[in-house]
């Protein structure tokens, strides 16, 4: 049984049932999770996240052809201002994010702590082809890491050499083992008030399992196509 699954998708019942609270909008979720989070600052955060929003949709119709991987690649719009509102709030230091592709992600973090004036993105992937959506200024405080062999030698290497993480951001591969096996490494990383996101989690159960085994319950989004889980440390 165990090994079937690991091959696996949970249920909606099964992963909202293993969470504190679920979202479908990502305002409600900053809200909840973030109650020190003032209006003004949350609506300061709206409008930041408005202008980039139109920003970057002109840099993907701009670039078209160009760009290496397919639309349905990118992170969606609620999940987007969620990763954009979370490193606005929070400031961290050090942020780790897995799996790039075009750069969506990236751009979003990146902006925030261009706003926030502090804070380096570190990324890993396994192909030097990715975020080809970041211009020259936003590369200059972006830093990607390609996962040699064996990966999670690799991975593990990469992660000392940055931690102790304030944010982690997983979306590479969504297999069961990589995905606990990120969780795992990455979870024990974090420092005192790091958070922990996760892109993709109704693809296998390693973020509801992962849960369990620290004995944590997450916050759930539930955007268009994917659901998205945070954990963070209780106040």
């Amino acid at each position: 049984l165990s090994r079937f699954r690991t091959a696996m998708r949970p249920s909606l019942h099964q992963m909202t049932g293993a969470a504190q609270s679920v979202h479908t909008l990502a305002v409600d979720m900053v809200q909840t999770t973030f109650p020190a989070m003032s209006p003004a600052e949350l609506k300061k955060i709206e409008e930041e996240y408005s202008t980039l929003r139109y920003e970057l949709d002109a840099r993907c119709a701009a670039m078209g052809d160009r760009l290496e991987y397919p639309d349905w690649y990118a992170i969606e719009r609620e999940t987007s201002f969620l990763y954009y509102a979370v490193c606005r709030h929070l400031a961290p230091q050090n942020v780790l994010e897995t799996g790039i592709a075009n750069g969506h992600s990236s751009f979003f973090l990146l902006q925030a702590m261009k706003k926030n004036g502090q804070g380096a993105l570190h990324s890993v992937d396994i192909a030097d082809n990715v975020g080809k959506l970041l211009n020259d200024e936003e590369r200059e405080n972006w830093t990607l890491h390609i996962l040699g062999s064996p990966q999670r030698r690799s991975f593990s290497k990469i992660l000392d050499s940055i931690s102790p993480l304030d944010l982690f951001v997983h979306d590479s591969d969504h297999t069961y083992g990589w995905q606990m096996f990120e969780y795992r490494v990455a979870h024990k990383a974090l420092g005192k008030r790091g958070v922990l996101l996760s892109d993709d989690i109704d693809h296998s159960y390693a973020f509801v399992d992962f849960c369990s085994e620290i004995g944590e319950k997450p916050v759930l989004l539930l955007d268009t196509r994917k659901v998205t889980g945070m954990l963070f440390p209780e106040a």
